[in-house]
């Protein structure tokens, strides 16, 4: 419990860094150094896989779970910790650079 804090807190301070040395884009989301082809393939693959609840374009699916659309930032967070129905995700299952390629990813999808 203890170490799932400290790295959730590790990853946000790292987001802050990148998104505060990132320019702000066309919505306002700063730029995530991350590989959003990268990310994309996280999005899609893993178990259980983020576009089965979130949809191809992050805008949520009925039932399952809401839109992800320009909260890039907050998947960050919520992809370690977990959040309602969603499962906490450890280093095991994403790591560290999958995380950050897979808010990068995010951060593509538009309103």
């Amino acid at each position: 419990m203890r170490v799932g804090i400290i790295v959730s807190i590790l990853l946000s301070s790292v987001f802050l860094f990148y998104t505060n040395c990132g320019k702000v884009g066309e919505y306002g989301i700063a730029t995530i150094a991350g590989d959003a082809a990268a990310g994309e393939v996280v999005y899609t693959s893993v178990t259980p896989a983020c576009v089965s609840c979130h949809g191809a374009s992050g805008g949520g699916v009925f039932g399952q779970a809401g839109s992800i659309v320009g909260k890039a930032g907050k998947v960050m967070s919520t992809v370690r910790s977990g959040i309602s129905t969603m499962p906490g995700y450890s280093t095991s299952d994403i790591s560290d650079q999958e995380l950050i390629d897979l808010a990068a990813y995010v951060a593509t999808f538009t309103p």
